[in-house]
């Protein structure tokens, strides 16, 4: 939006430098609005990157504020423990694939 500004801005200093046909300073006043144009993009860009990380971080303190959890279980089915193997020493020694 401050960009917006400053186009229009510059519109009535081009246009007194056309009607007075001086073609040098209508070059300068074009390269010292794109330089000015381009800084304040940039900043406005970190400005945003800037909110951006920050809000991620508030998001983060909000959900853990609140201590709950992520999901919420229905129900909770176990599986049945598997019976233990016996540990045995022939068995090792045989290959079931040879």
């Amino acid at each position: 939006m401050p960009v917006f500004g400053l186009s229009t801005g510059i519109i009535a200093i081009l246009a007194y430098n056309y009607g007075a046909r001086n073609k040098e300073r209508i070059y300068s006043c074009i390269k010292t609005a794109l330089i000015w144009a381009c800084v304040i993009m940039l900043i406005g860009g970190i400005q945003m990157t800037t909110l951006g990380i920050v809000g991620e971080y508030i998001a983060k303190i909000y959900i853990q504020g609140k201590e709950r959890p992520i999901y919420i279980m229905k129900e909770m089915v176990r599986l049945p423990a598997e019976p233990q193997r016996e540990h045995d020493a022939a068995a090792e020694d045989t290959d079931p694939l040879i």
